[in-house]
């Protein structure tokens, strides 16, 4: 019988968590983004007070942590269709909390239930509207590495999830980190779920403006194939 990943990951969680853990290590304190440098932790991508999110102008992830334990993400996704090219789904996801490296050197996220928020567009069945909820995901990263980038001469942060698949490297910003307050006093009702909808002209583009940067990439990569099967037969 095969087990759900879903298992596995709260298997290893369970484990990390049983494993002394420290609070900081040095060399990952600050903010830490993406390549394309346009999404960042702070108040650039989500105010709490008032609700919002503001949009980068491209998809990618930022990390924070500080040397006393606490850490930020936002979170810019966008997940192409393949069977579908003009109906990707965008996320905006944010959240915080506090966080723990163990033994094994895994650091594992605790975010604070009810704080975070999440902004899905899905075009096609949502149609002019997206849907703003709380956020709440543990994560376990399995490992991390900080070194210097040799083609960029950067600090460049490398995490890897709870199953060793590596997230996109990340390179330093600010240090010390920039970051919302690690209290949210803005929080409602941590046991009711909010819903929020914008107009077409703010949300549209979370998914619409990278449907042809994702449609022309799927052909690249039918063409690419397509070569390589004629090359091999």
């Amino acid at each position: 019988m095969i087990l759900p990943l879903s298992i596995f990951f709260c298997s290893f969680l369970w484990i990390a968590k049983l494993t002394k853990a420290d609070q900081s290590d040095p060399d990952l304190v600050g903010t830490w983004s993406s390549k394309s440098q346009t999404v960042m932790t702070g108040p650039d991508f989500f105010d709490p007070l008032n609700e919002d999110f503001f949009e980068p102008d491209l998809p990618g992830i930022s990390y924070s942590f500080t040397d006393d334990g606490h850490f930020e993400e936002a979170l810019y996704i966008i997940k192409p269709n393949a069977s579908v090219p003009h109906c990707p789904k965008g996320f905006l996801q944010w959240q915080h909390g506090t966080y723990s490296i163990n033994d094994s050197k895994a650091i594992i996220l605790s975010p604070i239930k009810g704080d975070g928020r999440q902004l899905e567009s899905d075009p096609c069945n949502n149609g002019d509207h997206s849907v703003y909820t709380r956020y709440t995901q543990d994560e376990v990263m399995k490992e991390y590495a900080v070194s210097v980038d040799k083609y960029h001469g950067r600090y460049k942060l490398q995490l890897y999830e709870w199953d060793g698949t590596p997230k996109q490297p990340m390179y330093l910003v600010y240090r010390p980190p920039k970051m919302l307050p690690t209290t949210f006093s803005g929080a409602s009702d941590s046991n009711q779920v909010q819903q929020k909808r914008w107009l077409l002209k703010y949300i549209a583009p979370l998914a619409d403006k990278h449907t042809t940067t994702i449609w022309w990439l799927g052909l690249t990569f039918i063409a690419v194939g397509s070569i390589g099967y004629l090359i091999v037969s």
